[in-house]
Parts: C-alpha cells; structure tokens; sequence
C-alpha cells in the first residue's frame, strides 16, 4: 500500500511538472520531495494509528459438539471415512463402551443433577 501510494505520489508530481512547465532545478525538486516526504509519512502514520487492532481475537466457527454423558472407550467410528457429510437422524456416528457407565452408577458416584466429568 506504501509503494503504491509513493508511485501515486511520483507520478502526480512528474504530471504536474510536465503539465505547468514547471522548470526542474534544484529548489523545485527538492520542493517536492520534501513535501512528499512530509505528506506521506503523515499519510503512512496516521493509516499505523486507525488500523484496527486487538489484543485478544477471536475466531468464531460453527460447529457441533457430541460429548457423550458417560465416560468410555470409543470401540468404533462408522462414518470415519465420509469426512465433510451430513448424517441422518439416528444414525450411528459412534459406538463405545457401556460398562464405565454401568460402574459409575453402581459405585454411588452417579449424580443426575451434576455436570459429567467428560462434559466438564
């Protein structure tokens, strides 16, 4: 953007020299440097101070989160291979294990009202 901006810049001055018969000497190339000079490092800070910034970004996606309410070990994932692909309604993307699940209700750690530890 820069770049441009100065090509900007040297082309509008060389059209205005030519243009107005401007005579080229010392004074009315210095002239015009300085002021380019001037104007676009203005230009070029005050484009640094607005650029819009953040310390802490965020990126949002969708997505859809299937978090199990039991602990287990997956024992099979049928659809593995048909990647980017909506599913049906009910079916299987996922077999595991039920006998953690089974253990934790029969050991008394089981609380319906609290949050599962696989959720958490």
């Amino acid at each position: 953007m820069e770049i441009l901006l100065t090509l900007t810049y040297v082309a509008l001055c060389y059209a205005i020299f030519k243009l107005f018969r401007i005579p080229v000497n010392q004074w009315t190339l210095a002239t015009a440097a300085l002021g380019g000079i001037f104007g676009l490092s203005l230009l070029f800070i005050t484009m640094a101070y607005n650029h819009p910034f953040s310390t802490n970004a965020r990126v949002y996606f969708t997505v859809t989160p299937i978090l199990a309410g039991v602990r287990g070990l997956v024992i099979e994932v049928p659809v593995e291979d048909r990647t980017n692909q909506h599913l049906e309604a009910g079916e299987v993307s996922a077999e595991g294990t039920v006998s953690s699940a089974a253990e934790t209700i029969n050991s008394g750690e089981f609380n319906p009202g609290r949050t599962p530890p696989c959720a958490e």
